[in-house]
Formats: structure tokens, sequence, C-alpha cells
């Protein structure tokens, strides 16, 4: 039946951890490579690397590319041939 199986499973895998925790807080080496989580630095040089590059590349796509116009035309002013722009009341 499948909610045996899966019971067992989830027993089997509460073992592992329990014997990995204990293993741990024995010193002893579980094959596992890495510090924990709770030891590893929040900042480390790659990090901020990675961080600095991807604000810099956020930053250079703000900067309007040389030749584009900065100053766009007025929205609702059409202008006539003559350059004279009609005025409504």
């Amino acid at each position: 039946m499948f909610e045996d199986r899966l019971l067992t499973e989830l027993q089997a895998e509460i073992e592992r951890r329990e014997v990995a925790r204990r293993a741990l807080d024995a010193g002893e080496h579980t094959g596992r490579t890495g510090a924990p989580a709770s030891d590893r630095p929040l900042f480390t040089r790659r990090r901020l690397a990675l961080a600095a590059g991807a604000c810099a590349v956020a930053g250079l796509a703000m900067v309007p590319a040389p030749g584009s116009p900065a100053d766009s035309p007025a929205y609702a002013v059409d202008r006539h041939h003559d350059g004279r722009s009609p005025s409504a009341c």
C-alpha cells in the first residue's frame, strides 16, 4: 500500500537525519562538504563582487544612449506645416 511505503521511507529519512545530527554533535565527519549555513559568513568577496556587478549593469541600463533625444516633444501639441501650433480654448 502507498501509505505504508511512504511511512517507511519517512521513518528511514528521520533516522538518517538523526544519525547525521548525532555525528555532527559528536564532531565526526559525515561526508558533507562545507560548513553549516549558520557558520558561513553572509557577505563574502564573491557575493559582494556579484552584487556590485549587478548594480553596475542596472545603472548602465538606465543611462540613455548617446544621440537619443533627451527632450521628448509635447504630447498634445500638433504643429501646422508652417510651424505654428494651434491654440485651443
